[in-house]
């Protein structure tokens, strides 16, 4: 049974057709999760963003049938929360905090029965960093150039004291690869976002142009002039936080690197997209709405009533 916005709806209803509407499934907190036996929760923000983009959100706690899930729901947001336990990737833990393993594998299980049944998967922060790791996990041709870092500062505006709603720092993004739409002239621009992570997923853009020979003498080598490498896209970034390296006292080029903010992927299931901002709390309807709307999701009809 799932909580829709008419009362309760059992699944063999929504199956036979009675309800016509797009459904987008959201994983469920542990609150009290520390506990041996902990509730389930999810910050309110997020149903109203999918609510808002004209989407029917449903809430889905750990112990409910994934697959069961993925082949009732048409698409899936992964929200933000707490820490994703590194020891799952074969690292040791330093600085990843309040990781609960039992969500990272109950999402980890999500995100794959709908990748598998190719419907769209949209990360918001945490869910962003899930998706990059599982990525990274099985990459190949993106191995060298793609990383993860525990630890990065000046990306949690909560060290300013400032609303979750106020954005904080800009961000360079291809506004056609972030909303789906064309746009004339250079889609490249400057965006003001919110940021509340201190992980950071890592674009090593010095050894792409390296290797594809590009000659960066009277380009920004800061700037990444190569978007996509394999099934990897990356559609928006920062230089907040970074210090690029030196060897032996001069700039190491070939080692420059941004901070990923929003990403596509490509090739590897459905459509699949992640944010590391929060995009719920700046009430941004239309990335969600491009997002899951076709050819992204699946088609959006009006609801008739059994």
């Amino acid at each position: 049974m799932f909580i829709l916005y008419k009362g309760l709806v059992n699944i063999q209803n929504i199956q036979k057709g009675f309800f016509k509407m797009t459904i987008i499934a959201i994983p469920t907190n542990n609150t009290g999760f520390k506990s041996e036996t902990p509730g389930r929760g999810q910050n309110a923000a997020y149903s109203k963003y999918v609510a808002a983009a004209g989407f029917t959100p449903i809430l889905v706690p750990m112990e409910a049938n994934l697959n069961e899930i993925a082949s009732v729901a048409d698409g899936l947001l992964l929200a933000g929360g707490v820490d994703i336990d590194p020891l799952h990737y074969g690292f040791s833990n330093f600085a990843s905090y309040n990781v609960d393993p039992r969500k990272d594998a109950a999402e980890r299980g999500l995100f794959h029965a709908f990748r598998q049944l190719n419907k769209p998967v949209f990360g918001i922060c945490r869910g962003f960093q899930l998706i990059f790791r599982e990525y990274i996990a099985v990459a190949e041709m993106e191995a060298n150039y793609l990383e993860y870092m525990e630890h990065a500062g000046k990306h949690a505006q909560g060290d300013l004291n400032v609303r979750r709603s106020i954005p904080t720092h800009m961000v360079r993004v291809n506004t056609e690869g972030l909303y789906g739409e064309a746009v004339e002239g250079n889609p490249l621009k400057m965006q003001p976002v919110n940021s509340m992570h201190h992980q950071v997923a890592i674009y090593n853009h010095g050894m792409v142009h390296k290797e594809a020979g590009i000659d960066m003498k009277n380009l920004d080598r800061n700037e990444p002039v190569i978007h996509e490498v394999g099934n990897f896209e990356l559609v928006a970034w920062t230089l907040r936080g970074v210090q690029q390296p030196v060897y032996n006292k001069k700039p190491d080029y070939d080692n420059y690197w941004c901070i990923i903010e929003a990403m596509r992927i490509h090739n590897w299931g459905g459509a699949i997209m992640g944010v590391q901002w929060h995009p719920e709390e700046l009430q941004d309807g239309r990335l969600l709405k491009n997002f899951f709307t076709p050819p992204n999701g699946a088609e959006i009809a009006e609801e008739i009533g059994i």
